[in-house]
């Protein structure tokens, strides 16, 4: 898989090049000058007097080469570590992401960052930059110990380390960053669970931690069930977990199929959310697992906006697809069952193809004329053994559909519509690349 990579600016002089699955920077001679000669020394300068501490001190540490930056650097030994073992902690950390080890500096994401800082300091790459909050006396030692100097508006300062050298970058502040959170499945769903009706089955849910910046992460976990009309309901047990810096703790997702549960198979997942309101990417997962009710081989999800356009050939005459409800007009808040059938008027009998398809769709025109405005779909996909049709058969497309008359929008919540003149649109294929397109009005009232 190719990773985005972003490079952002912290410093004056630097050329930046955006590149995918590659690293293409330009930059000042001075970073690789082969003139540094900086020195390490056991007794640094004190810099507790230089640098003022706020409420929340944090590290960014990541491995250099010797001689890579203009400062002079601090050699650390294992009696260091005794009083601060959170640097050793970083140190190992570094070495263990630049061997390609996941989830110490980073999550893995497809999506990689390069901040370039300044022409005396080491571009930093997120996914070998371990960083780690200190408390106050831990900011205090570590400024007693290491040879800290200001860079701009940055405080940095190198280490040796065994023969390795090391650039801690410490920052100050009085807000903390966005915490480092990620949430899977502990053990990854691989197949489709078959569940009946009135069962549950449990899926653990882990929630990791790495640099929080200063206090717990406090994380609300919400079920995502991609079919509206599917019976199964889904809860998180417990549905907010509060998890200190570089730790884990687990939920369970509990699925149940209730007295209603609808044949098909379905996604379910679940979605984090941040004390502060914010979601974050790193908690989202809606593909699995895969839930199937009763013996249905339809992949069903309901959606937001339009299925788009769906080109194929006009179908055969003799092969028809209809697309019924009960009535014409109802009452606002009445459930709307939505069926569709195709219809094989010939006398022989046919297979269909095997990306059997159906998108149904519910929308308004703005007085009756105007743009679409879209508020409901289903899209139902077909992944079993090949479909047959008997001679003068009428089959069912996948099972009815129910509409609550409720709008799914991006904002996650479910609102009602109001009374007025809609649209149901089906389309459906194929067979022999024929694609029907079904459209009719209903009321509300």
């Amino acid at each position: 898989m190719k990773t985005l990579h972003y490079f952002i600016i912290g410093g004056s002089g630097i050329s930046v090049v955006l590149a995918v699955g590659v690293y293409l920077m330009i930059f000042p001679s001075v970073i690789f000058s082969t003139d540094l000669t900086p020195s390490c020394s056991p007794v640094p300068n004190i810099s507790r007097d230089e640098i003022t501490l706020k409420k929340i001190s944090w590290i960014s540490v990541t491995r250099i080469e010797k001689n890579q930056t203009s400062l002079d650097c601090t050699t650390v030994t294992s009696e260091t570590f005794l009083h601060i073992p959170k640097l050793e902690h970083a140190l190992s950390g570094v070495d263990q992401c630049m061997q390609g080890k996941d989830g110490i500096c980073s999550f893995p994401s497809g999506f990689g960052m390069m901040t370039l800082l300044s022409n005396e300091l080491v571009p930093v790459d997120d996914r070998t930059n371990y960083r780690s909050s200190l408390t106050q006396g831990e900011a205090h030692f570590l400024l007693d110990n290491i040879n800290f100097e200001h860079v701009g508006n940055l405080v940095a300062g190198d280490v040796n380390y065994g023969g390795k050298y090391y650039q801690v970058l410490l920052h100050t502040g009085d807000t903390p960053n966005l915490p480092q959170v990620s949430a899977n499945f502990a053990i990854e769903p691989v197949s489709t669970d078959d569940l009946s009706v009135g069962k549950s089955v449990n899926y653990t849910i882990t929630v990791q931690t790495l640099a929080t910046f200063g206090a717990p992460v406090s994380v609300k976990l919400y079920p995502v069930i991609n079919a509206q009309d599917s019976g199964i309901t889904a809860k998180i047990i417990p549905d907010t977990l509060s998890i200190p810096e570089r730790s884990t703790a687990n939920a369970t997702l509990v699925i149940t199929a209730g007295p209603g549960a609808q044949n098909g198979t379905y996604d379910i997942g679940f979605n984090g959310q941040l004390q502060d309101g914010t979601f974050s990417g790193g908690m989202r997962q809606t593909s699995c697992p895969c839930i199937r009710i009763g013996d249905s081989d339809w992949t069903i999800r309901t959606y937001y906006g339009d299925s788009g356009s769906w080109g194929g050939k006009s179908p055969s005459s003799w092969l028809q697809v209809e697309t019924t409800t009960e009535k014409n007009m109802y009452h606002t808040g009445e459930p709307i069952e939505i069926k569709n059938f195709i219809i094989n008027n010939s006398t022989n009998t046919i297979t269909l193809e095997s990306n059997t398809r159906l998108f149904v769709t519910v929308y308004n025109q703005v007085n009756g004329t105007g743009a679409h405005h879209y508020f409901y779909g289903i899209d139902a996909f077909y992944e079993g053994k090949p479909i047959t049709l008997g001679p003068h058969s009428k089959t069912m497309i996948a099972r009815p559909f129910y509409w609550d008359q409720s709008t799914l929008g991006s904002d996650s919540v479910l609102h009602n519509v109001i009374s007025g003149t809609y649209h149901i649109d089906a389309n459906f294929g194929s067979y022999n690349g024929g694609v029907w397109d079904n459209d009719f009005p209903i009321t509300i009232r």
